[in-house]
Parts: structure tokens; sequence; C-alpha cells
């Protein structure tokens, strides 16, 4: 959830209606955690609370570090960052309409060590290594049924120098979830993390990113009640 109290922000009428308008205009389909302003929630949300890594990221000193956040909407997680004194946050999204009302949204702020940019980390390698790496509610059943899962880890591994937070599901039905054969698995190099018709995706990513150490952040007591789990990701 991100709340935004514009009485104690020097920023214009204007511009906070703006926002309003696109975050409005946006909806929940394409904006995954609620906005409020003003005590008025502007966008519901599509994600859930219950799903992110508030309790995951108080293993991150941000403080003077710079944070990367692949896949990061309206900027949720940037803005939290910076808000618990990461020095600069940059986040990617490959949609151009919520990049524009993140972008609004740290000018609203004042957040001038926050900017956001419509990349496609996927298929473009970004510019700048970052200490810190954010990946929440970005791998999912497309990611892996595309065969999107290696150009992930490739884009985690090579602009993150430090640390991570990432969201997963760990495991995966290969017929109710994914929709795909062990054949097709097979294809796109999942076959070894399968076992009785299940993809394990926490197995799979401690495998491809050999150079982390790997530490299951979400509270054991709240393990049996999230869809998806934090994982914190340290350089060995």
């Amino acid at each position: 959830m991100l709340e935004i109290n514009t009485e104690k922000l020097d920023c214009k009428k204007d511009d906070v209606s703006r926002l309003k308008r696109l975050l409005t205009e946006l909806g929940s389909e394409r904006v995954w955690r609620p906005v409020f302003i003003e005590g008025k929630q502007v966008c519901r949300g599509q994600g859930f609370d219950e799903d992110g890594p508030q309790h995951a990221l108080k293993h991150i000193d941000f403080n003077n570090k710079t944070v990367i956040d692949f896949g990061c909407n309206v900027g949720h997680y940037a803005f939290w960052a910076a808000g618990k004194g990461a020095q600069a946050c940059f986040g990617v999204d490959v949609d151009a309409d919520v990049i524009e009302a993140a972008r609004l949204m740290a000018y609203v702020l004042g957040m001038q060590h926050v900017d956001f940019d419509v990349i496609n980390f996927l298929e473009n390698p970004l510019p700048t290594q970052y200490d810190v790496g954010l990946l929440v509610d970005f791998i999912g059943k497309a990611t892996i049924a595309k065969g999107r899962l290696p150009a992930v880890v490739r884009a985690v591994d090579q602009a993150v120098t430090k640390e991570a937070i990432v969201t997963v599901r760990p495991r995966y039905h290969l017929q109710d979830d994914l929709a795909r054969s062990e054949e097709e698995i097979a294809d796109l190099q999942l076959a070894p993390f399968v076992h009785d018709g299940w993809f394990d995706l926490v197995a799979c990513l401690k495998a491809w990113m050999p150079g982390w150490h790997f530490d299951m952040a979400t509270q054991s007591d709240r393990l049996n009640r999230k869809f998806k789990y934090s994982l914190y990701l340290t350089r060995i």
C-alpha cells in the first residue's frame, strides 16, 4: 500500500489532480498495490499486501545504497526503499503509462533521488549496477511457462552487486498452473527441477544463481498463509 499526504508536500494541486487521474485511468488491472492520496483510495490495486515483502525488507539496511526495482509498476517499493534511506532508486517497467504515473508520483513526493524508465530488462541489459535489487511480484506462471526465467536470472545477476529480495511462489504444478507437459518443460531446460508433476522454482533459482546465498525471509509463522514467499539473496 502506498499513501500520499499532500498536506506536508510542496507540490501543486494540478500535479496531484493529474496523478489521481492517471492512476484512475490505469485502474486496478494495471496497478499492483493499493494507492491512497489524502486518505482516499485512488486505486485498489490487483495484488495483495499479504504477498508483499514488507517483513523481508527489514533484512536490508538501505541507508546510502543504490536500488534497482525490476518490474516496478508505479514504484511502491522504490519509494519504500527511498524512505528507508536509499541513496538512489531506479525503477524499470515495460508499461509506459505506469512509468508516467511513477515519475509524477516521485515529483509530487519531492523525491529527486527516485527515477523511473521504460526498459525491458529481459532483453536489454541495464547500463548501471546497483547495490540492492528488488524483484517483487514479477516471477509468475507466464514468466516460467514462456521460458523467460533465464533472462530474469541473468538480469539480476548482471545488475545487482550485493543483496536482493525476490518474491516467489515456491512450486508450480505443470498441468494445473503452467499448462505444460514434461516434454515442454524439458525444452525450457527445467526438467531437473520437476518432481511428481511439480516444478520447484526455488531449487531452480538456487541452481542457476550459484554466486548467491539464499535465505527464506518470510517469517516461519506466515509460511502456510502466504501465496508468495520472500527470498533474501546475498552475494557470496
